[in-house]
C-alpha cells in the first residue's frame, strides 16, 4: 500500500498533469453572459394587428412574421399606451405607464435622464446594446438612445430637407445587417438589439418586387406619398371606397415590404448561428386609421384600429403558443427589464407577460397633446375622455360593438371605468387644465417632422409629441 506521502505526490502530479492539458485544450466554463440569450426587439411601426395574416388576415401580407408566429408565443390582445411613435416608444422603453412618466403631459415631450430606460437595464447588466432606428422620434433628439451604446439614427434627413419622400430603394436591409454585424461582434457578452424599422408607416411607397404585389398601379401609388394621405387624413371622412380600397392595397404592399426585412433579419441571425442563442420579438409601436373613424393615418384617436398591434415571441426552447390575455408595451418593457435583470423565472416570463396582473384589468391609453383624448378599456368596454373637460367623447360595448361604431350611456360599469380614468388623467396632467406641449422643436426637426405628417404646420402644435426613474411602474 503506498504511503500518504506517496499518494500526495501522485495527486499533485495529476493535478499538475490536469492543469498543463487544460491550458493547451480545456475550454474555460462558460461564464454567466456565455449563458444568457441575446435579445432582438424589431419594430414594424404603425402595423395594424388585424393585417398581419397569423392574426387572421386574409391578404398574404406577412408570410415571414406568420411563419415565426407558428413557432412563437403570439398574443391576440396588445393595445398600445397611445397612437403615435414618441409615447408608445418611451412607455416601452421606460416600462411605464404616460400616467407614471407624464410624458406628453405634465412631463413633457422629450424623455429626461432621470428615467432609467431598458437599454440603460441591459447595459448595466453586461449585455451589449445596439439601436438602428428609421423614426425620427425614436432618436437622441427625443433622449430615447440612452443606454445604447451602438444607435444608428438613419433617417434621411436630406431628403425632407427638401421636402421629399423617402427613396423606396433606402437600403433598409443593408443597414440592418450592418447593425447586427456589430452586435454580433463582440463574443464575451450577450446583446439587446433594438431595430425600428419605418414600414409600413407612410409614405406607402415600397421597392420593387412588393410595389404591386397586391395589385397596385403605377398610377395609383402616388396616393401613398405622405402629403395627399396627410390631406385626405386631415379632412376626414367618409371616403370613396374605390380610393380608400386603393390607399389599403398600397399601405400592405408596404407591410409586406417591412416583413420581408424581418425576414431578412431572421435569416442574418440563423446564418451566423445566433437564432438558437437569441429571444426575438416582433411588434409595433401603433396601428393605423385606413379608413376606420373617417380617418387615414393614426395619431389623434384612441379607437382600436390605432392602438391594438401585433406581438410575437420566440424564446429558444420554448414551443407554440397563442395568449389572450389583454396587455401594453410598458408590461413587454417590464418583462424585458426582468430578464436583463437577471431574475428568477424571467426568460419563461417573457412568453407569460401580463399573467401577474389582475383579471379583466383596464388598459389605459393617451392621445398627443392636441387632441387630449384618453381611453380607458376592459375586454368588455371602452370609453373615451376629453382630458381637458372630462367630457365622455364615447362609451362602446366591445363584444356587441367591436368596431367602436356606436357609443351609448354610461352604466355602472362604465362609471367605474370613468372614476378610474379621471384619476389616470390627473396623474398624468398634474394641476394643469389643460395640456400644452412642453417643449419647442427647432426648425429644421420641424420640416422633418411635418413631412411625416407629424406637426401641423398650420397651427405651430406638435401632433406627435414626443425622464422620475419608473422601474416596475404601474399601469
Amino acid at each position: 500500500m503506498a504511503s500518504w506521502g506517496g499518494r500526495r505526490h501522485l495527486s499533485h502530479f495529476l493535478l499538475g498533469l490536469i492543469l498543463v492539458l487544460c491550458s493547451v485544450g480545456c475550454s474555460q466554463p462558460p461564464s454567466l453572459e456565455d449563458s444568457r440569450f441575446n435579445v432582438a426587439l424589431v419594430v414594424l411601426d404603425a402595423a395594424r394587428a388585424d393585417h398581419l395574416g397569423s392574426y387572421e388576415y386574409t391578404r398574404d401580407t406577412t408570410p415571414n412574421a406568420d411563419e415565426f408566429a407558428s413557432v412563437a408565443t403570439r398574443y391576440d390582445s396588445v393595445i398600445s399606451e397611445a397612437p403615435f411613435t414618441f409615447l408608445a416608444t418611451s412607455s416601452l422603453f421606460t416600462a411605464g405607464s404616460p400616467a407614471v412618466t407624464g410624458l406628453v403631459g405634465r412631463t413633457g415631450g422629450i424623455v429626461p435622464a432621470s428615467l432609467e430606460l431598458i437599454a440603460e437595464t441591459a447595459k448595466e447588466n453586461g449585455f451589449g446594446t445596439y439601436a438602428y432606428s428609421e423614426n425620427p422620434y425614436v432618436t437622441g433628439y427625443f433622449g430615447l438612445d440612452q443606454g445604447f451604446e451602438v444607435f444608428e439614427e438613419t433617417f434621411p434627413v436630406s431628403l425632407l430637407m427638401r421636402g421629399e419622400e423617402i427613396d423606396p430603394q433606402f437600403d433598409s436591409a443593408g443597414q440592418l445587417t450592418a447593425i447586427l454585424k456589430k452586435a454580433a461582434g463582440d463574443k464575451s457578452r450577450p446583446f439587446f438589439l433594438y431595430v425600428h424599422l419605418l414600414r409600413p408607416h407612410n409614405p406607402y411607397a415600397p421597392p420593387s418586387p412588393y410595389a404591386g404585389r397586391f395589385g397596385s398601379s403605377p398610377e395609383s401609388r402616388p396616393e401613398g406619398e405622405s402629403k395627399p394621405l396627410i390631406a385626405l387624413h386631415s379632412k376626414g371622412g367618409p371616403y370613396e371606397q374605390d380610393r380608400l380600397d386603393s390607399i389599403v392595397q398600397l399601405y400592405d404592399e408596404n407591410l409586406a415590404y417591412g416583413d420581408a426585412l424581418f425576414g431578412g433579419l431572421l435569416a442574418e441571425l440563423e446564418e451566423r448561428g445566433l437564432r438558437k442563442k437569441t429571444i426575438v420579438i416582433l411588434t409595433s409601436d401603433h396601428g393605423e386609421a385606413l379608413g376606420d373613424h373617417d380617418r387615414i393615418l393614426h395619431s389623434n384617436q384612441v379607437y382600436d384600429s390605432m392602438l391594438r398591434v401585433p406581438l410575437i415571441i420566440s424564446v429558444p426552447g420554448e414551443g407554440p403558443s397563442v395568449e389572450s390575455v389583454s396587455i401594453q408595451l410598458a408590461d413587454l418593457g417590464r418583462g424585458l427589464r426582468r430578464y436583463f435583470r437577471g431574475e428568477d423565472g424571467a426568460v419563461a416570463g417573457l412568453t407569460r407577460i401580463g399573467f401577474d396582473q389582475p383579471t379583466g384589468r383596464t388598459l389605459y391609453s393617451w392621445t398627443n397633446a392636441k387632441t387630449h383624448l384618453v381611453a380607458a378599456r376592459t375586454n368588455k368596454r371602452k370609453l373615451i375622455v376629453d382630458a381637458r373637460t372630462s367630457g365622455v367623447v364615447g362609451y362602446y360595448d366591445l363584444l356587441a360593438d367591436p368596431g367602436e361604431s356606436v357609443s351609448g350611456p354610461l352604466d355602472e360599469e362604465g362609471k367605474a371605468l370613468l372614476s378610474g380614468l379621471l384619476e389616470k388623467i390627473r396623474a398624468w396632467a398634474g394641476l394643469k387644465v389643460r395640456i400644452e406641449p412642453a417643449m419647442e422643436i427647432d426648425t429644421e426637426k420641424r420640416r422633418q417632422l411635418e413631412a411625416l405628417g407629424y406637426v401641423d404646420p398650420e397651427e405651430g402644435e406638435q401632433t406627435e409629441n414626443p425622464r422620475p426613474k419608473s422601474d416596475e411602474s404601474a399601469p
